[in-house]
């Protein structure tokens, strides 16, 4: 019996099936993610408000940081750079602390 060759075409499929199923699996992975988020609404607001008022002081912080010093760059960051950055770094770290704590640290 001869051997079936594995052309190009096949290899193409078959990457693009792979892909398919890591979308598929990535996309229900969020949807399951969203809706436990979404099932105690007043938690996620109050998460947000949270974050809105720490984002607030803390660019007040920067501001009055950027201010004292009379400039309006540190290190290459402007003031809207900080924030942005503590935007970034709240939201990333909003989303993992709340996985690892009800994950790790939470009595059952």
């Amino acid at each position: 019996m001869e051997a079936i060759s594995r052309g190009p075409i096949y290899r193409a499929r078959r990457a693009r099936r792979a892909l398919n199923l890591s979308v598929q699996k990535y996309a229900a992975i969020m949807r399951v993610s969203i809706a436990n988020n979404l099932a105690y609404v007043m938690e996620v607001f109050f998460r947000a408000l949270l974050l809105v008022v720490l984002v607030f002081v803390l660019g007040q912080l920067w501001t009055t940081t950027y201010t004292t010093r009379g400039v309006t760059t540190l290190n290459g960051f402007s003031i809207s750079d900080m924030v942005w950055y503590l935007v970034i770094i709240d939201v990333g770290n909003w989303d993992i602390s709340q996985t690892h704590a009800r994950t790790y640290y939470l009595p059952q």
